[in-house]
């Protein structure tokens, strides 16, 4: 079954919902040298939002009753038809459930409509579990780098 669920968009000024799930998702737990964003409501987004400032900043998520994942993307980076993926958060009851790849497939819709010819990710080599994600959404993986190209 290839059913998908529904993404929508999100406003930064929805702190709230996001530090919600990023508490659920325990990104304290990341092996050593990983990034976390756990901070109060306020500021959850603000570490990324002030590295990719110079760039069009894209919030998509999925919502099962509440906020259930989130992909946030900095448009035109590094350049211009390239996106950068700069965070994917899945509430942990929500994993192996296609919200992941249900926001990988509408942002790769998103890019080929706007132009992108890029996507990129960053991987952890250790995580296998990272690793397979990406490489079943059709990236290939070099390095720490997953990307994808279009067409």
């Amino acid at each position: 079954m290839n059913t998908q669920v529904p993404v929508v968009s999100l406003q930064a000024s929805d702190s709230r919902q996001m530090a919600e799930l990023i508490r659920r998702a325990d990104l304290s737990q990341m092996p050593a040298g990983k990034p976390s964003l756990l901070g109060d409501e306020a500021d959850v987004m603000r570490p990324l939002l002030d590295t990719y400032r110079l760039y069009e900043i894209e919030l998509m998520a999925t919502v099962e009753e509440r906020l259930s994942s989130l992909l946030v993307v900095a448009r035109g980076f590094p350049d211009e038809k390239c996106w950068w993926l700069a965070s994917l958060i899945v509430d942990p009851k929500k994993r192996r459930c296609r919200h992941a790849s249900s926001l990988v497939a509408t942002l790769k819709d998103r890019a080929n409509v706007l132009g992108a010819r890029r996507l990129e990710a960053a991987v952890w080599g250790d995580d296998s579990a990272s690793l397979s994600f990406w490489e079943h959404q059709g990236f290939r993986i070099s390095r720490h780098l997953a990307a994808w190209q279009a067409g």
